[in-house]
């Protein structure tokens, strides 16, 4: 808990690589559950999906939202509240995967647009279509 109220005055540099402050995260809650499976579980799932995750970590602010909210659902769990820790713990997931889905749909219409752009069509140097779009993948 003290770890993250530091980050609160100081957090990380916008970087992929905050992920894994993160992943640190819901790993020793998962952990401190007595559980190793879902632990075990887990670190699969944040391997599998860490490519994509990263981009959860690159805008100074939502570094900043996801501190705040790792420490809600941690101050709800010292003062014993699960049902305050899991409705703020399905919260902090919701908006982290409403943050990915959203980056990574820009990332991939700006890499289509400007593919789309160096792609001349056949018959008309000036126009574009999907057909020479795809040959070009």
């Amino acid at each position: 808990h003290q770890e993250w109220l530091g980050l609160t005055e100081t957090p990380p540099e916008p970087d992929p690589g905050s992920g894994h402050l993160d992943e640190r995260f819901h790993l020793t809650l998962a952990h401190s559950t007595g559980n190793s499976k879902i632990a075990a579980l887990l670190d699969v799932v944040n391997q599998r999906i860490r490519v994509v995750r990263m981009h959860d970590f690159i805008e100074a602010e939502r570094i900043l939202a996801t501190i705040h909210e790792h420490v809600g659902i941690l101050e709800a769990l010292l003062n014993d509240d699960l049902s305050a820790a899991e409705r703020a713990l399905r919260s902090h997931i919701a908006e982290s995967l409403a943050h990915v889905e959203g980056s990574a749909t820009r990332a991939l219409a700006r890499m289509l647009s400007a593919r789309n752009e160096r792609v001349p069509n056949k018959q008309d140097s000036g126009t574009w279509d999907s057909g020479t779009w795809a040959s070009t993948l």
